[in-house]
């Protein structure tokens, strides 16, 4: 079996409407950026390129701040929700990584243990052959990260129909590999500011 090659998807272009902020410039309860924790984990990991889609305020804050991503896409319209941001990075990692088995879709609002919840993933990819549709998981439920093989990405970039990338990836059908990461992260939705207090303050076990 050919070790796949692999490459990232950084998905961070949102409005951030309910956390009325950049998400991906909030920060972790150790005083780094959610979005500094995505860089530092794809610099980590055995990548062939480490894609960020991002809206306009982003990425002019990336073009000064170092990062450790090959390329940064700029998300125009970030009101046609997630799938448009899914598509535009498939279609720069087409042009840059022809060659690639798949990449690893992450949201900048899924922080919490990357490079541990995102290194399993790749190992599975890796042990696999990168064909199969990969989920880390916690508790046998399905979350972040996602592995999205090469061969679904053209179904991927022409979907119309609802509910963006989770209402292809029911239709096609294809089935789950899950890794199980052990990791609550796995599950993590920062997107208000109720479940950012929550992040920063845990309620005790």
């Amino acid at each position: 079996m050919n070790t796949p090659m692999m490459t990232s998807l950084l998905l961070a272009a949102g409005e951030s409407r309910r956390m009325g902020r950049p998400k991906a410039l909030l920060l972790m309860p150790d005083g780094e950026s959610f979005l500094g924790e995505a860089s530092r984990a794809v610099q980590s990991l055995p990548l062939s390129a480490r894609i960020a889609v991002v809206g306009e305020a982003l990425s002019d804050v990336l073009k000064t701040a170092p990062h450790h991503f090959s390329g940064v896409v700029t998300n125009h319209s970030p009101q046609l929700g997630q799938l448009h941001s899914v598509k535009l990075g498939l279609a720069h990692l087409a042009e840059i990584a022809p060659e690639s088995s798949g990449t690893l879709i992450h949201l900048v609002d899924n922080p919490g243990h990357l490079v541990d919840r995102m290194g399993m993933v790749l190992a599975q990819v890796e042990r696999s052959g990168g064909g199969m549709l990969i989920a880390a998981a916690f508790r046998g439920e399905p979350g972040h990260p996602l592995w999205l093989p090469r061969r679904l990405w053209q179904g991927v970039r022409g979907w119309q129909g609802p509910e963006g990338l989770r209402g292809f990836l029911t239709s096609s059908g294809e089935a789950f590999q899950l890794v199980e990461t052990g990791l609550e992260s796995t599950h993590w939705d920062i997107d208000t500011p109720e479940a950012y207090r929550q992040l920063l303050h845990p309620a005790p076990d």
